[in-house]
């Protein structure tokens, strides 16, 4: 007499076959109601949900300013790299400053807490204040202009 023996399987094996036949039979009990409505592209919501995608659309059609955590923090990165600590010091004599950049990275997160109006409006009110900075310092135009009134005097 002669039996008939399945081969061995492994507890995983056994796992990864229930678990796989779960999920046919789940995709096989779908309605032909939801099949229909997934053929012809109309999907229906209750309210809420409904109401999270018309607000999600809205927010995504307008543009608002955001900053990039990974382009803030390449630029702390980069501000401490050696090549860049050298060029600032044979041009300027001394250690380059990085704290505007950790400011930078720092306010990028905090722009990130808050909703994408307040973060607009911070962002925008951040980079009037940075234009207003700058423009104090000073520029080279003024050294130009320095050298062409003593050009001229000469």
């Amino acid at each position: 007499m002669v039996r008939h023996t399945l081969p061995p399987t492994t507890p995983a094996k056994f796992f990864l076959l229930f678990i796989s036949f779960i999920i046919i039979i789940i995709t096989n009990k779908m309605t032909t109601e939801e099949k229909t409505n997934k053929k012809s592209g109309t999907e229906y919501h209750d309210e809420d949900t409904s109401a999270f995608f018309n607000e999600f659309e809205r927010e995504t059609k307008k543009d608002y300013a955001k900053c990039s955590m990974s382009q803030t923090f390449d630029n702390v990165f980069q501000c401490y790299t050696l090549g860049a600590q050298a060029i600032h010091y044979y041009r300027y004599g001394e250690k380059k400053d990085c704290s505007s950049y950790w400011e930078d990275f720092k306010f990028c997160l905090k722009t990130k807490t808050k909703s994408n109006e307040e973060g607009d409006r911070m962002l925008k009110n951040r980079e009037l204040e940075k234009e207003a900075r700058k423009k104090q310092l000073r520029s080279s135009e003024e050294v130009w202009e320095a050298r062409d009134l003593k050009q001229q005097q000469a």
